[in-house]
């Protein structure tokens, strides 16, 4: 599971690298005035796998790429 801290996890659902993407994506376009990350759950992450995620998505959403 790519993201343990979040609260509804569905299998078969959109994967970090494509995540990834799609916030490099986004950022790309720059159509993109805010943004709104919900759902890391702390009592639920595994050593801060969903933490790390979420801010590198968010970096990613800011410019930065995961290659």
């Amino acid at each position: 599971n790519d993201a343990p801290g979040g609260g509804t996890p569905v299998a078969g659902g959109i994967s970090y690298r494509e995540s990834h993407h799609a916030m490099e994506m986004l950022s790309e376009s720059n159509i993109i005035t805010s943004a709104e990350f919900v759902e890391t759950n702390p009592v639920l992450d595994q050593y801060n796998k969903t933490a790390i995620a979420a801010v590198a998505l968010i970096s990613s959403l800011f410019g930065d790429t995961l290659l």
